[in-house]
């Protein structure tokens, strides 16, 4: 997701809003628009967006690091969070390398609070309590899938480096006359799978 309807839209469908009912109305009035706005300006060109929800608040600890009108997003590269207001703006993003795990508690009478657990913070925010289990679970499985895919992209490159090295090596044996050209090619189609 990269644009503004899209967002909404989401939130909507997926009831990912602070109260629901809410939500639906503020989203029609654009009452989130400016802080979705801001949001979208910092992500990268090679970013997208894989969930957006809405809260009226992000806590650190039990101290507030964002107020007003919250937009989380996550990304296939960070989380991202923050507001806009008239006179300031907020903006925070956390690496995945960072995030240690999700919780959730329901206690509240219409909103339940979610926890992104960080190596060096707790980071809160409430949600609507009917889906507030539902979007915990979902936040952790889809950063869990985000580092997963990074892991197995670092291993190709890896893998590809290392068949590099060898090549680079088997040249060198060659240029010095210890294999033939034979040997060379027959190694070469090997490293490269051919």
């Amino acid at each position: 997701m990269k644009t503004l309807e899209e967002i909404k839209k989401f939130i909507i469908e997926n009831n990912t809003g602070y109260i629901e009912v809410n939500t639906q109305k503020d989203m029609q009035k654009g009452i989130y628009d400016k802080a979705i706005l801001y949001l979208l300006s910092q992500i990268y060109q090679d970013e997208d967006v894989h969930l957006a929800l809405c809260t009226s608040g992000v806590y650190s600890g039990s101290r507030a690091v964002a107020g007003g009108k919250v937009i989380f997003f996550i990304t296939n590269k960070r989380i991202l969070y923050g507001c806009k207001d008239f006179l300031s703006a907020t903006l925070k993003s956390i690496s995945f390398d960072d995030c240690n795990d999700i919780e959730s508690n329901t206690l509240g009478i219409f909103t339940g609070k979610i926890y992104i657990n960080t190596k060096t913070e707790k980071i809160s925010f409430e949600i609507d309590k009917k889906h507030c289990l539902r979007i915990a679970n979902t936040i952790d499985a889809l950063i869990k899938d985000i580092c997963k895919e990074k892991k197995s992209e670092a291993t190709v490159v890896v893998q590809q480096v290392s068949g590099a090295n060898e090549l680079l090596m088997y040249k060198q044996l060659l240029d010095q006359g210890i294999i033939t050209q034979e040997e060379f090619e027959a190694k070469k189609k090997q490293i490269l799978g051919l």
